[in-house]
């Protein structure tokens, strides 16, 4: 796999962790605020009703995915490791704490956390970080060689120049040249 290819699977993992995030922005809109929007809930440190800790305290389960962009940002179409790795984060963190709404109204079910990208996640990192790794070690090879090259055609143009020189020299203050 290539980086390029690496970088697609990264991509498309993320996008898959978005996309089972929407789960999180229905059952917090569609369940909670529809059924319960005043029913006194946990909300983090604070106790409140369903609807002012999803407006104030957790707006971020009502629009998810969002909760490292910025109000004009779309999530990334080529994220990076950091990225990625947010995005399992947050999406794991929302989970845990829509079913902890879900729990607090009594909800009959909650929303099982999407576990079977995480080993995918994982390795194509780990993959990626190696290819990257392995990439910069053959251009730090490269720019040596290449600096090698350089010197000693460097040294060789001197070596060849000085011939010249003496060559011209003696040739000069050869009096049966002439």
């Amino acid at each position: 796999m290539s980086i390029s290819e690496a970088e697609k699977e990264l991509a498309t993992i993320t996008e898959a962790y978005n996309r089972k995030g929407h789960q999180i922005k229905q059952m917090a809109l569609g369940t909670l605020l529809r059924f319960y929007p005043q029913k006194i809930v946990p909300c983090g440190a604070i106790v409140t009703n369903v609807r002012d800790c999803l407006d104030n305290y957790w707006p971020d389960l009502k629009t998810y995915p969002g909760h490292f962009l910025g109000p004009d940002e779309k999530p990334a179409l080529k994220p990076t490791i950091e990225q990625a790795r947010m995005t399992e984060e947050n999406y794991l963190d929302a989970v845990e704490r829509l079913n902890m709404l879900l729990r607090a109204v009594r909800y009959e079910s909650t929303l099982p956390p999407e576990q079977r990208y995480r080993a995918q996640l994982d390795a194509v990192i780990t993959h990626l970080t190696e290819l990257r790794e392995a990439e910069y070690h053959n251009r730090l090879l490269y720019e040596k060689l290449f600096k090698i090259g350089g010197i000693i055609l460097l040294l060789l143009g001197l070596v060849v120049g000085g011939m010249l020189v003496m060559k011209h020299r003696t040739q000069r203050n050869d009096p049966s040249s002439q």
